[in-house]
């Protein structure tokens, strides 16, 4: 009997759309009246001539949801072309390297430092996209420390996930709701603290239990039969090394906190918070600007020649080429949904569901 084999991505997005496609024939269309900011007004919904999908949008609904989504698409290649120009120097696997020795036996704490770290910027201002320029730096340092792909990604996106969860500032979440209630934003921040301590710590021993069954014995992984492609990916991360960081690659480390760091400066909405800092609002097209701006600067601080500069800016790019590829499918699924006039059919049984 053939075992099963699980789907790329690609493929289960693809089917998403269909199935969207589909109910595009089933679910009445209808639409709200929107408000001077794009928000949907309760109670106005009414219904519309239905507007079902043909099924040639199975591909061009793909083709509009990266026109849409290009803006994320190229935030996402210029964080592959800065990690790429930082791999040109070495400076990434010496200073892994250097994590894992200095915690070496220790190598656990990682998961609570880098998990209170996203849910700080999730119970802030509500880290979410963000936290996609971490995924190829967390990576190699779990699996370099005996871990798994899985933890890697667990380690983020439950940090910053539940620390959203425990918004106990957040603008787009507490400060929005805070006013339509007509209330402070620090009112039941007590709760909220108690909520964002609870799940953390609770979500941090769930990672940390799985990881340790991992690093104990790497068939108890969930992607195991995937753990050879990876090691093999990242064959050059070899902690027992103990050649000390150059004057070059210390450079470049230096240079990639400071850009991550304005990055998160950069859209921290201060002003929302009541704060007396300078807000600097900024989003995907500037972050994008930020992160190429950073590689050419890279290039010219590590003496890397205009050529060297340039092929390791695209290949680093390339190699999250298909991640844009995603955007561009995922974005579909609402391209379907807009188009075929379902989005705020589907809304309304949400609020017709909660009325009360």
């Amino acid at each position: 009997m053939r075992r099963f084999k699980m789907p790329t991505a690609y493929t289960i997005l693809l089917g998403i759309v269909l199935l969207m496609i589909l109910l595009t024939w089933i679910v009445p269309s209808g639409q709200y009246e929107y408000n001077a900011d794009g928000e949907p007004i309760a109670g106005s919904y009414h219904r519309v001539e239905d507007a079902a999908q043909p099924v040639t949008a199975l591909v061009t609904a793909p083709i509009e949801g990266f026109y849409q989504g290009i803006d994320i698409a190229a935030f996402i290649l210029m964080v592959g072309g800065f990690l790429g120009v930082i791999a040109k120097t070495g400076a990434i696997d010496a200073g892994i390297t250097h994590i894992i020795r200095k915690l070496k036996g220790r190598e656990s704490l990682l998961i609570p430092i880098l998990m209170c770290a996203f849910a700080l910027g999730g119970t802030t201002f509500g880290m979410a996209e963000e936290t996609i320029a971490f995924y190829p730096l967390v990576l190699p340092i779990m699996i370099a420390a005996g871990y798994d792909n899985i933890t890697a990604v667990a380690v983020i996106l439950l940090g910053a996930g539940v620390g959203t969860l425990g918004s106990t500032v957040n603008p787009f979440a507490t400060g929005i709701a805070s006013g339509f209630a007509g209330v402070s934003l620090g009112s039941g921040i007590l709760l909220r603290v108690v909520i964002l301590l609870v799940l953390l710590a609770l979500t941090i021993w769930y990672v940390m239990a799985y990881a340790a069954r991992v690093k104990a014995d790497h068939s108890k992984s969930l992607m195991a039969d995937r753990r050879s492609d990876f090691l093999e990916h990242f064959s050059s991360l070899k902690p027992e090394d103990d050649k000390p960081l150059t004057g070059v690659q210390k450079l470049a480390l230096i240079l990639f906190g400071l850009t991550f760091l304005v990055m998160i400066y950069s859209v921290i909405p201060f002003d929302e918070m009541g704060l007396p800092i300078p807000t600097l609002g900024w989003w995907f097209s500037e972050l994008s600007a930020l992160f190429l701006a950073a590689s050419i600067l890279l290039g010219l601080l590590c003496r890397l020649d205009e050529q060297e500069l340039v092929t390791s800016l695209v290949s680093g790019a390339a190699e999250l080429l298909g991640v844009a590829f995603i955007i561009g499918i995922s974005r579909g699924i609402t391209v379907v949904m807009n188009n075929g006039r379902i989005t705020d059919t589907i809304l309304n049984l949400g609020e017709g569901a909660l009325t009360g």
